[in-house]
């Protein structure tokens, strides 16, 4: 514990008088803070008056499940949903994986200078090459609207 300080008192701040630039400095950097907190409180209000018009204009509750049944959608690929994730991810991956192969594979042939048609050709060929790889690829099937997904569960319930 200080000696001669009295408890509850900052040491130094007491005496702290800023210059006149100082304090006019202070201030407008102050006055520019806050405009900026301003700016920004404003920014949340339009957003939330913007949030406030887009409300349902359907207040029936017949009308809202028919287009949660049209707009929610379900994966139908036929395998767990979680490992579903990860292997949109994986195919993904892989596509790029064997984009960048075939690129390499082509470029890779070229060494040293080489003349601008044999440049031309080399890109005319990795184009081509890329736009193969990229149909042969990774393409995730379309999720199914969730109303149709209900319906044909019911159609195999009632066939069993």
């Amino acid at each position: 514990m200080n000696q001669g300080v009295p408890e509850g008192r900052l040491t130094g701040l007491q005496d702290f008088q800023p210059s006149l630039p100082g304090r006019q400095r202070f201030l407008s950097e102050l006055a520019a803070t806050v405009s900026g907190i301003l700016q920004e409180i404003q920014q949340v209000l339009m957003q939330a008056a913007i949030c406030e018009r887009r409300m349902s204009t359907i207040k029936d509750p017949e009308g809202k499940k028919r287009l949660s049944l049209e707009r929610e959608r379900r994966n139908r690929y036929g395998e767990n949903s979680k490992s579903s994730r990860k292997n949109i991810a994986r195919g993904k991956q892989r596509r790029h994986m064997d984009e960048r192969r075939t690129v390499g594979e082509v470029l890779g042939r070229i060494k040293g200078q080489i003349q601008d048609d044999h440049a031309i050709e080399a890109e005319f060929l990795v184009k081509t090459r890329i736009i193969d790889s990229r149909r042969r690829g990774f393409k995730k099937t379309p999720d199914v609207p969730l109303g149709l997904v209900l319906q044909k569960k019911k159609a195999k319930k009632t066939s069993k």
